[in-house]
């Protein structure tokens, strides 16, 4: 028995430190992400000492909202644990119950809207203070933990030159290997698109795949003088069309993300 309880200890012990250091891995992924864009837009000092005081304002609404929260969430964990515990029974839950499950659930969706609402607030009056040229690179900015080589300071930012090789390579296939890998290009091109799309985002996969199709089957259809006049505007084309739709609320929630993230006061 004491060896059992012993074992158990060990794994609960291992289990918990598994769990510290993965936490502690996200932590400097965030800060390596967070670093690159400081590096590359370059913050006034007046810019960092407004952007202090804005984090400031979103750890007090963080900190209400979870104050607020706690008391309703104990009443929906209740709530919920009573449908367990009716449904495990294969009853049906009492009209009282689910009206009681409803309201809690939406009372706690809309309160997080309204931090939301109001940390985005903060993060419009942080896009205010920046640079025309710091706005954009925010606009392009792509988190990514390594920057690709030869690239200035900021360095996510896909450039026109790259995807334009890329499109080169796709031009000079010959024509039946194109016909052949078509499909698997797209697939590429569309899982690339997802793992960039904003939380919640409306992506229409079918469309897409269309657009993306009928793009590359133009651009094969260039001719070489075409193609490298064309490029930056074909390039641009290419980029992925979801990003295109509202470049402000794009820039707020990459503000939101990083810039009003409390590990920038490590670095300001």
């Amino acid at each position: 028995m004491k060896r059992t309880v012993c074992f158990l200890l060990v794994i609960f012990y291992f289990s918990c430190l598994y769990g510290q250091e993965f936490e502690k891995v996200k932590t400097l992924s965030k800060e390596v992400k967070i670093l690159n864009l400081l590096n590359g837009i370059e913050l006034s000092e007046t810019q960092k000492e407004s952007i202090r005081k804005s984090i400031g304002k979103v750890e007090q609404i963080e900190e209400d909202f979870h104050r607020e929260v706690e008391e309703k969430t104990e009443l929906f964990q209740a709530g919920l644990e009573k449908s367990v515990e009716v449904l495990s029974e294969g009853r049906e839950l009492p009209p009282s119950l689910k009206k009681e499950i409803s309201s809690h659930n939406h009372q706690l969706t809309e309160m997080h809207r309204e931090k939301e609402e109001e940390i985005f607030e903060v993060a419009l009056d942080v896009k205010n203070i920046l640079e025309p040229q710091q706005v954009y690179q925010l606009e392009t900015f792509i988190p990514c933990l390594v920057p690709p080589p030869g690239k200035a300071r900021v360095g996510q930012t896909e450039n026109h030159e790259s995807i334009g090789k890329r499109l080169d390579k796709i031009r000079n296939l010959p024509e039946n290997v194109y016909w052949a890998q078509r499909e698997r290009i797209i697939d590429m091109a569309i899982k690339k698109e997802k793992k960039h799309l904003p939380i919640l985002a409306v992506f229409d996969e079918e469309a897409e795949r269309e657009r993306i199709g009928g793009l590359l089957d133009e651009i094969r259809s260039m001719s070489d003088v075409d193609f490298a006049l064309n490029m930056e505007e074909v390039s641009e084309e290419f980029k992925m069309q979801v990003e295109k739709g509202n470049p402000e609320s794009k820039v707020l929630r990459k503000i939101r993300g990083f810039l009003l993230d409390p590990l920038v006061l490590k670095h300001i």
